[in-house]
């Protein structure tokens, strides 16, 4: 997965053809794009019905499909290498995809749990605020904010405790 996008590795046309396949390098490149295809494909399928993180950590061949060209002209060699290339892709790109969708869902539910604690804590603070000050939530931020309209950020009970006595003996926010 260090590898950048498009940076598969291709065998060049002399070595495929010494292994006794006529593939030419318009071929390799059509069967790593359906490579990359399959796997695309096969994430768009699966990221309506489970999360990510239940998707399968590896490409299975099984899930391979048909190379997007006439292969009737090559030889099995040829067949063989192209399906291998596109195989490689399919396992790369695959790797790729599982790799970031896990990252944004993983991003998600921490945005969402921070939402949920903010909440909490706008919960707690809100009703037992003394006159001259209030508490506003944007999203994860909670803040209170005095009748001179300073604000000052909370992120914990404590620190709201802390803040509304430091207020009430005279300090700012």
């Amino acid at each position: 997965m260090s590898r950048m996008k498009g940076s598969h590795h291709q065998p060049d046309t002399a070595s495929r053809q010494s292994q006794g396949a006529t593939v030419t390098e318009e071929q390799g490149r059509m069967a790593a794009a359906a490579g990359r295809s399959w796997a695309e494909q096969k994430a768009e399928r699966l990221e309506g019905e489970i999360p990510a993180v239940d998707w399968p950590d590896f490409w299975q061949p099984e899930w391979s499909g048909k190379l997007p060209f006439d292969s009737s002209r090559l030889d099995s060699h040829g067949l063989a290498a192209l399906q291998a290339l596109a195989n490689h892709a399919a396992v790369e790109q695959w790797q790729e995809l599982v790799f970031a969708r896990r990252a944004d869902e993983d991003a998600e539910d921490e945005e969402i749990e921070m939402e949920v604690d903010a909440a909490r804590l706008f919960e707690s603070v809100r009703n037992s605020l003394p006159d001259g000050l209030r508490a506003v939530r944007d999203g994860e931020r909670v803040y209170l904010v005095d009748y001179r309209g300073t604000e000052r950020t909370i992120t914990s009970l404590p620190q709201a405790v802390r803040v509304i006595d430091e207020w009430r003996e005279g300090r700012s926010l």
